[in-house]
C-alpha cells in the first residue's frame, strides 16, 4: 500500500513571533475592556472622595457664616441690653428708637441682613387690656427678637436670638393703645407664622414694622401710637393670599376693611382671612346645545311650579303647571306650543274656577284628540282631585265643566292624582287618607266620563302604614301597572302592583320593586317598552345619600337586571331625585332628575339600552344656562316626531319660578375655540359704594381654547367674555360663579355661541 504523503503548514517567521507576542499577551494582562472597567473605578473612587473632601468645606465654611451671624445677633443684643429702657425701640417700628428695622452688616466672610423687632408685652400675670382683671397698663415690659440672615452654600439660612427686657422700676406708660391681628383661614382655623407688617405714615417717625403670627394666629402690639385710620396691616404667608386694610380715598370713600384706627388706652382688633392658593383652568368650547325655552307668558314675576307635560303625534306640546300670578292662591294653567315653539293658546288659559289648586298631570288621549288634566284642591274645605277633559285644538272643554273623582270618601283627602291611558280608557291613581293614614286607589274611566271600574285600594297592606306619590302605567294589553313609596317596612321602600285591563289583581301581593335594605327608596316612575317590559326609576338613599336607581322587569314583575341600577354617573354625597322616564319607540329609556352636583339645583338625563347599559359617557345637563340658579322636578316624554325626549321643569333664572322645557340629546363633538378674551372677577371686596372688587383680571383662551391661572385666593369667581368678544356664555360647567377652594384646582367649562 502505497503511504500518504504528510502535509505541514509554514508560517512565515514575522507571523509567528506576531502570535508569540499576542499569547503571552493574553496570558500576562488585561483586556481592553478590564482595562476600561479598573479606569472606571478608580475614577468613581476619586471623584466620591473629592465630592466628600468639598462636602467637608461646605459644612467647614457654613460653620463659620454661622458662628459669624451668631457673634453678630449676641453684639445687636447686648448692645440692646445697654441702651436705656425708654430708647429701646427700631426706627420704623411700635416702639419707636434709635434701632435699625433691617439693616446689613458685613465682616471677612460675607454680608448678613439683620432684622430687629422690638415690641411691648402685655403680660396676661397682671390682667390684660380689656380682659378680666382689666390692665389699663397694657406696656408691662418688651421683648426683643434679633434674626441674621445669609446665603452661603446651601442657600438661605438664619440664627435668631430673643430676650425679655424690663424697666428698672415700676413698668412705665408709653401710652398709645393696643393692636390685636388675628389671622386665621377659610374654615376659620388660627394661621401661625403670618407675617404681618404695620405700616403707618401719617405718624412722625412714620412706622413700618413686621411681626409673625404665633400659633394661636395673633399678634398683640401694644403700646401702638394714637392714630386714626393710619394703620396700614398687610397679613401675607408664602403659598397663601394676601389681605390687609384700605385708606380711605376719593377713588374709595368707603373701604370693606379701612385701615385701622388706634385710640389711647384702648384695644384695636381687626382680622385677617388668608388661605393656600389655588389655580384655575377654564376651556372655552362650542357644541350643540339644547334649546330651553320658556313656557308661561306670565311677567308678573310671580311662580309657576310643579310642571308636566305631554306630546301629541303631531309633535304639539301641552304643559300644565301651578301658578300664582294671582296670588298665594295658586290655580292651575296650561299651555298648548306646536312643533315651532310657538304659543296655539291666546294667553296660558286656566283650569278650573277653584283656589289652591296644587300637583297637576296631563296626558294626550291622541285618538280622540283630547286632553286630560288632573289636580287636587281644597275647593271643598278638604283635599279633593278633580279632572277636565279638553279638546287639544283649541283647549274648550268637552266633559261640562271640571269633575270631582268618584270616591266614596268624600270627607277624606285624595291627592297627588296621576293619569294613564288604557286604549280610549283613563286610569287615575291616588293617595287617599280615608283609612287614617295613606292608601292608593284608582279607578278607570270610559272617555265619555262614565265609570269603567269603580274605585278600589291598590296596596295590599292593611295596616296603619304610610303608601304615598303613586306613579302608572299601561301595557299594549291594558294591564295597569301601579308604584308608589311604601312605609310597611319601617323604611321608605318601593312596592308596586300589577292589574289586568278588568280591574282584576294579578298577583298575589304587592311586589317590593328595590333591593331590600334599610335605606329610604321613595318617589318612583315607571314606563313600559314595546315588549311590554316594565321599567321603574326611583329615589334612593342606600348610598348614605340621595341618588337615582332604575330597575327593569318582565310581565311577572321579575327583576330583568342583575342588580338595581345607580343611573346618576355622580358618585359624590350630593343629592339626586325626583327622578322621570320616558322610553322611545326604539325601546331607549331616558330618565332626567333634579341634581345637586354643582351645589345648585340642574336637570341632569341620562340615556340607557334595555339591558341597563349606559348610553351616554357623562350624564347630560338639560337646563342650559350659565348662572348658579336651581331647576328641579322635571317631567319627562318622547316627541313623536323625532323620537327624542323633551323635558319640563321649574325654572329660577330669571329671579322667580317661571316653567321651562327642552328637547335634548348628547351634545355632540365639542369644538374649542382659542383665543377668546374673558375678565374673571373675584366676589370679595375692598370697597362698598361705589363697590370695588379685590380681584378683577382680563385673559385670553390660548390656540387650544384653555386658560390657566394659577395662585388665585379661594373666592367665588364670575367669568365673563371680554368687551371685545364674538362669543357669549350660555353655559358653564359648574355654573358660574365658581367656587375655587383653598389649596385646589378647579376646572370650568364654558359653552359659548356666537
Amino acid at each position: 500500500m502505497k503511504r500518504k504523503k504528510e502535509e505541514s503548514i509554514l508560517i512565515p517567521l514575522n507571523h509567528s513571533e506576531k502570535i508569540g507576542k499576542i499569547i503571552k499577551l493574553k496570558l500576562a494582562g488585561f483586556t481592553l475592556v478590564e482595562v476600561i472597567v479598573s479606569i472606571t473605578i478608580v475614577v468613581l473612587i476619586f471623584l466620591a472622595i473629592y465630592s466628600l473632601i468639598t462636602q467637608s468645606l461646605k459644612i467647614a465654611q457654613e460653620n463659620k457664616f454661622k458662628m459669624s451671624a451668631i457673634m453678630i445677633a449676641n453684639q445687636k443684643m447686648e448692645r440692646l441690653h445697654n441702651l436705656p429702657y425708654n430708647s429701646l425701640g427700631t426706627t420704623a417700628g411700635i416702639p419707636n428708637g434709635p434701632i435699625p428695622d433691617n439693616e446689613t452688616v458685613s465682616d471677612s466672610r460675607g454680608n448678613f441682613n439683620v432684622n430687629t423687632v422690638i415690641q411691648f408685652i402685655d403680660d396676661p400675670f397682671d390682667g390684660t387690656l380689656g380682659g378680666s382683671p382689666n390692665d389699663l397698663l397694657s406696656t408691662d415690659y418688651k421683648a426683643a427678637r434679633i434674626r441674621v440672615s445669609w446665603t452661603g452654600f446651601f442657600g438661605f439660612r438664619q440664627v435668631t436670638t430673643f430676650s425679655y427686657l424690663a424697666p428698672r422700676g415700676m413698668e412705665t406708660n408709653p401710652g398709645g393703645g393696643t393692636l390685636v391681628v388675628t389671622v386665621f383661614d377659610a374654615s376659620g382655623q388660627p394661621v401661625n407664622l403670618v407675617n404681618v407688617n404695620v405700616k403707618n405714615n401719617l405718624l412722625a417717625p412714620a412706622i413700618n414694622a413686621d411681626y409673625q403670627t404665633a400659633t394661636s394666629g395673633i399678634v398683640v402690639i401694644p403700646g401702638a401710637p394714637q392714630s386714626i385710620e393710619g394703620y396700614e396691616i398687610t397679613v401675607s404667608k408664602t403659598g397663601y393670599s394676601t389681605s390687609s386694610t384700605t385708606a380711605r380715598t376719593a377713588g374709595n370713600p368707603n373701604p370693606t376693611q379701612v385701615n385701622a384706627t388706634v385710640l389711647d388706652d384702648q384695644k384695636t382688633e381687626i382680622s385677617f382671612a388668608i388661605d393656600l392658593l389655588s389655580t384655575l383652568r377654564i376651556k372655552t368650547i362650542n357644541q350643540n346645545l339644547p334649546q330651553n325655552w320658556i313656557i308661561n307668558t306670565d311677567s308678573s314675576g310671580e311662580n309657576q311650579t310643579n310642571a308636566r307635560l305631554t306630546i301629541d303625534n303631531s309633535g304639539n306640546t301641552y304643559v300644565v303647571w301651578q301658578d300664582y300670578r294671582n296670588g298665594s292662591a295658586g290655580k292651575i294653567y296650561a299651555q298648548k306650543y306646536n312643533s315651532s315653539k310657538v304659543a296655539q293658546w291666546s294667553g296660558d288659559q286656566v283650569i278650573g274656577s277653584a283656589n289652591n289648586q296644587i300637583l297637576p298631570d296631563i296626558l294626550v288621549d291622541n285618538n280622540n284628540a283630547a286632553l286630560y288634566i288632573a289636580w287636587n284642591d281644597n275647593s271643598n274645605g278638604n283635599q279633593d282631585s278633580y279632572l277636565v277633559k279638553l279638546a287639544a285644538a283649541n283647549g274648550n272643554d268637552l266633559w261640562g265643566g271640571t269633575k270631582k273623582i268618584d270616591t266614596a270618601a268624600d270627607p277624606a283627602d285624595q291627592t297627588k292624582p296621576r293619569l294613564a291611558l288604557s286604549g280610549n280608557d283613563l286610569i287615575v291613581v291616588w293617595q287617599d287618607d280615608r283609612n287614617g293614614n295613606n292608601d292608593i286607589y284608582a279607578l278607570k274611566y270610559h272617555n265619555d266620563h262614565s265609570i269603567a271600574w269603580n274605585e278600589f285600594r291598590v296596596n295590599s297592606d292593611v295596616g296603619a302604614t304610610e303608601q304615598t306619590n303613586p306613579a302608572v302605567g299601561t301595557d299594549l294589553s291594558g294591564n295597569a301597572y301601579f308604584a308608589w313609596t311604601d312605609e310597611r317596612n319601617g323604611n321608605q321602600d318601593v312596592y308596586w302592583a300589577k292589574f289586568n285591563s278588568s280591574g282584576v289583581r294579578v298577583w298575589s301581593g304587592d311586589l317590593l320593586a328595590n333591593t331590600a335594605s334599610a335605606a329610604n327608596q321613595f318617589s318612583p316612575n315607571i314606563a313600559l317598552d314595546s315588549l311590554n317590559k316594565i321599567y321603574l326609576t326611583w329615589a334612593d338613599e342606600r348610598n348614605a345619600d340621595q341618588d337615582v336607581f332604575a330597575q327593569s322587569y318582565n310581565a311577572s314583575g321579575t327583576p330583568l337586571w342583575a342588580s338595581d341600577q345607580r343611573i346618576n354617573s355622580d358618585t359624590g354625597s350630593t343629592t339626586q331625585n325626583s327622578p322621570t322616564i320616558a322610553i322611545n319607540s326604539a325601546d331607549v329609556i331616558f330618565i332626567a332628575w333634579t341634581d345637586e352636583r354643582n351645589g345648585n339645583q340642574d336637570i341632569y338625563a341620562q340615556k340607557l339600552d334595555t339591558a341597563g347599559n349606559k348610553l351616554w359617557a357623562t350624564d347630560v345637563r338639560v337646563n342650559i344656562n350659565a348662572d348658579d340658579s336651581s331647576q328641579s322636578i322635571p317631567d319627562l316624554t318622547i316627541n313623536p316626531l323625532t323620537d327624542k325626549p323633551v323635558a319640563t321643569w321649574q325654572d329660577d333664572r330669571n329671579n322667580n319660578l317661571d316653567i321651562f322645557a327642552t328637547e335634548f340629546d348628547s351634545y355632540g363633538t365639542a369644538t374649542n375655540i382659542p383665543n377668546l378674551p374673558l375678565v374673571v372677577t373675584g366676589a370679595k371686596r375692598i370697597g362698598e359704594n361705589p363697590i370695588i372688587y379685590k380681584f378683577t383680571k382680563n385673559v385670553t383662551t390660548d390656540g387650544s381654547g384653555l386658560v390657566i391661572m394659577n395662585n388665585l385666593e379661594w373666592d367665588s369667581y364670575l367669568i365673563a367674555t371680554g368687551t371685545a368678544a364674538t362669543y357669549t356664555i350660555i353655559m358653564a360647567e359648574p355654573p358660574l360663579p365658581v367656587n375655587l377652594a383653598p389649596n385646589s384646582t378647579l376646572d370650568v367649562i364654558l359653552y359659548v355661541n356666537n
